[in-house]
């Protein structure tokens, strides 16, 4: 194992750690769940914008594994995404890797549907990210075109103001 992944398994111990700590506080304890992410994901900034699943899984589900994020890291030295498609496969490989290490008796056919179906979400979530995006640059170019048209008008009016005068 590289040093950098040493570093990334002592990061998400300490992570673990600390939200076990804060489980004990009650003010913590009754925040929503996105609100105790996001506190998590300003605190480790670095970590959040690395491991997304990762930190998701450990604050909203109370779930981490030393062992799978070492499977984790493993397959991602040993087969890096090179596209988005193959990033939300990464992803899933870590809730896979997860599911393995806290159920002692799992069986392959049920891991693999953790796999595909976590894959499906994120597949999901990425296609509706994008077609939001794609949406939004829609309008903003609408609103560009009608923007133009108006100070095209505004332009006309002003002309025909000034040959009036």
């Amino acid at each position: 194992m590289s040093d950098t992944n040493d570093v990334y398994i002592r990061d998400a111990n300490t992570i673990f750690a600390a939200l076990g700590k804060d489980l004990k506080n009650e003010a913590f304890v009754n925040m929503a769940m996105e609100e105790q992410l996001k506190i998590y994901q300003e605190r480790y900034p670095d970590f959040a914008r690395t491991f997304p699943i990762v930190m998701r899984y450990m604050i909203q589900f109370r779930q981490y594994k030393t062992k799978a994020m070492v499977r984790f890291l493993k397959r991602l030295t040993s087969n890096p995404y090179r596209s988005e498609a193959e990033y939300c496969e990464r992803q899933a490989d870590y809730v896979k890797y997860l599911y393995m290490e806290s159920t002692p008796h799992y069986t392959a056919k049920v891991a693999g549907e953790v796999h595909r179906d976590v894959l499906e979400a994120l597949l999901q979530e990425l296609k509706e990210y994008k077609d939001m995006v794609e949406m939004v640059k829609q309008k903003s170019k609408e609103g560009d075109l009608k923007n133009s048209e108006e100070r095209r008008n505004e332009l006309k009016t002003l002309l025909e103001n000034m040959k009036l005068n």
